[in-house]
């Protein structure tokens, strides 16, 4: 049995326009705490909910969206810092290779350890993204027109298991996607030409350890290939 996970959240954040209006730019700074943290542990065989105690997260969040002195350009971004830990939790899920209890945890508990201070899995601690977006004039005489953008996307190492396993550990990626779209003005219709995975990233979402098959994990995983598609789209009905 497990317990309700509650959560005190606090923020403090600005939305500004700058220069002329040229510049929206926005900023968060918030913090966490979480008491009864719920973790979703698996030991091989099934996935279990187990309360942690406390945990907390303290952060900055920034975003911007710009217009240069070019009217064809369109920049788009943003950054975030994020620090997470445990609270006091002397009896965490342990690797497979790991058989012992802590004494404070009980007899008959399972293999465990201390993961007192050390930080959550799935939270990068960094993460950063900028778009660059242009339109120009394809076709005037139709009122045709043309969309790239470029996506660049970074997001920083964490892990992949509650238990803090180096085999789950993912490193910082750097991801980058483009995409060419083709509309009239009155956006009736488009064909939107898209890349993803640029530099082809090797990225995990998720990793397992079978501690009943001691060595073994499961990985679920993004294609590490660059992926291309093709978009048509109509809209029905009256446009105003």
């Amino acid at each position: 049995m497990y317990e309700a996970e509650e959560a005190l959240s606090t923020e403090i954040g600005i939305k500004s326009r700058l220069f002329d209006q040229t510049l929206e730019l926005n900023a968060t700074v918030y913090k966490v705490d979480f008491d009864n943290f719920q973790l979703n542990l698996f030991d091989g065989t099934q996935i279990s909910t187990a309360n942690t105690g406390e945990a907390h997260s303290t952060g900055l969040e920034i975003d911007f969206q710009w217009l240069p002195p070019v009217p064809w350009l369109t920049l788009q971004g943003s950054v975030g810092f994020n620090k997470t830990r445990y609270g006091d939790f002397p009896c965490g899920p342990t690797t497979w290779d790991d058989r012992d209890a802590l004494p404070e945890c009980g007899e008959d508990a399972p293999p465990s350890q201390d993961l007192t201070g050390k930080r959550l899995a799935f939270a990068p601690a960094e993460s950063a993204s900028i778009t660059p977006t242009v339109r120009l004039p394809l076709w005037p005489a139709r009122e045709i027109g043309a969309m790239f953008a470029v996506d660049i996307i970074y997001q920083g190492d964490h892990f992949l298991d509650p238990d803090l396993d180096e085999k789950t550990y993912q490193e910082a990626t750097t991801k980058i996607n483009a995409r060419l779209a083709i509309s009239p003005l009155n956006k009736l219709w488009a064909v939107i030409l898209n890349a993803k995975n640029l530099t082809q990233q090797k990225e995990r979402l998720l990793v397992l350890d079978a501690q009943q098959q001691g060595g073994n994990y499961v990985a679920v995983t993004h294609p590490d290939e660059t992926l291309y598609s093709i978009d048509f789209r109509y809209n029905f009905g009256f446009l105003d």
